[in-house]
């Protein structure tokens, strides 16, 4: 009974962002090792919160151009650059995509307050579903701006015209 009031109190671990504990039980003398960027989800076993580069820097332009409307719209903007990458009338990194010249303004300059600031990490959740190929536009939408352009309008998503 002992034992088993010891391992529950250990699985009701609190969970602070970006650090989380876990718990394994090694004959009979519980563990509890701190993990950085990881999340409790059962029993011990626990997944990875850390995000990489280029899902950090996606996510950091979706939050600056789209946070002020909403999930559809910050799909919309991933998907627009990642249909950019891909095509060849754009550079073919993220990177490339994201940094292109008079094509961004929230990366100009050093970039804008908002996207060099803090991002959600609901925002970075979105950026990682689009990096592993998850697109809510078809792949000639390439354009998205608060104005039309291109051959015609696929879409408007609060202020911002998806054009193709």
């Amino acid at each position: 009974m002992k034992k088993l009031l010891i391992i529950l109190g250990l699985l009701a671990i609190c969970v602070t962002p970006k650090q989380t504990y876990k718990c394994e039980d090694f004959d009979d003398d519980p563990v509890i090792e701190k993990i950085q960027h990881e999340e409790i989800i059962s029993r011990g076993e626990y997944i990875r919160q850390e995000y990489s580069e280029d899902e950090i820097l996606l996510a950091r332009l979706i939050y600056a151009e789209a946070s002020a409307t909403n999930e559809e719209d910050m799909y919309a903007v991933g998907t627009v650059v990642m249909n950019r990458v891909e095509s060849d009338r754009f550079p073919n990194t993220l990177e490339g995509v994201i940094y292109q010249k008079g094509q961004y303004a929230c990366t100009f300059n050093g970039g804008s307050k908002k996207f060099n600031s803090e991002v959600p990490d609901r925002v970075k959740e979105i950026a990682r579903e689009i990096l592993e190929g998850k697109r809510t536009l078809p792949e000639n939408v390439i354009f998205q701006a608060q104005f039309k352009q291109g051959k015609g309008v696929y879409k408007k998503i609060g202020v911002h015209y998806y054009c193709y």
